[in-house]
């Protein structure tokens, strides 16, 4: 899903605003603002390493709307197994918005707010911060939970999530995916806690991307439904295509 990351800002924003200003003898052009559109078609949504469509696919679409100063919006919904989040629709909706700004070095700071939505059911709905830097192919995030309720475990305000993802570029369009995170969950005791992993490859190809990934988890998260039981964090294959659109 998802978009998630690491922040403490405004003094830092502010001067680095205030040196940009001040370093151009001239007056710079702000950056153009643009929008776009996502669709992806998965195999299986994956979320922290867990299925949240009983290991069967699932459709995907968001859209970003990028300010020239570093502010940005967006909104993203994938279906998900209605058996797993009891009452809800069959649908993850994400609310988010943050700014980046660059550090130096080629790094750039992202700190933002991510609400998850699950119509039809209130009692899973779960806002998040978030702070996370980036370096060319290199990431890191930390998503801190601020509400009382973390995806229908009550009273654990204060679970954390560490995310570290880097994408390398083998060649022109072609890119290998490696990640490792960790989720810890506020009250729940170590047998809540658990990592994730993810290893894959995507390639840019007639307009779309292309991608395949094994996805697994350190922990059984079996579940029941009807007379099927699966392991939703267990090792498994995704395959994906996704678009992105230009909307200016």
């Amino acid at each position: 899903m998802k978009s998630n990351c690491l922040r403490s800002a405004p003094a830092l924003a502010a001067a680095v605003l205030g040196l940009s200003a001040s370093t151009g003898a001239q007056a710079q052009t702000p950056p153009a603002s643009t929008l776009t559109a996502n669709a992806a078609l998965v195999s299986d949504y994956r979320f922290r390493g867990v299925s949240q469509s009983f290991r069967k696919p699932a459709l995907q679409a968001g859209a970003d709307y990028v300010a020239g100063a570093g502010w940005y919006v967006g909104t993203w919904a994938s279906t998900i197994d209605n058996n797993l989040y009891a009452s809800s629709a069959g649908v993850e909706w994400d609310l988010y918005g943050g700014y980046k700004m660059p550090l130096g070095s080629g790094w750039t700071l992202d700190v933002g707010l991510l609400q998850y939505v699950y119509p039809g059911a209130g009692s899973f709905n779960t806002l998040e911060a978030y702070v996370g830097a980036s370096w060319d192919w290199f990431s890191v995030k930390y998503s801190h939970s601020l509400s009382s309720k973390f995806f229908g475990v009550a009273d654990a305000r204060g679970s954390g999530y560490i995310d570290l993802t880097a994408i390398y570029p083998l060649r022109t369009g072609f890119n290998v995916i490696g990640h490792v995170g960790y989720q810890r969950v506020a009250g729940g005791g170590n047998d809540a806690d658990y990592s994730d992993y993810r290893l894959g490859l995507t390639y840019d190809w007639k307009g779309f991307t292309w991608g395949a990934s094994v996805y697994g988890t350190s922990e059984d998260f079996t579940f029941v439904k009807g007379s099927k039981s699966k392991d939703l964090g267990g090792a498994g294959l995704v395959v994906s295509v996704a678009k992105t659109f230009s909307l200016f």
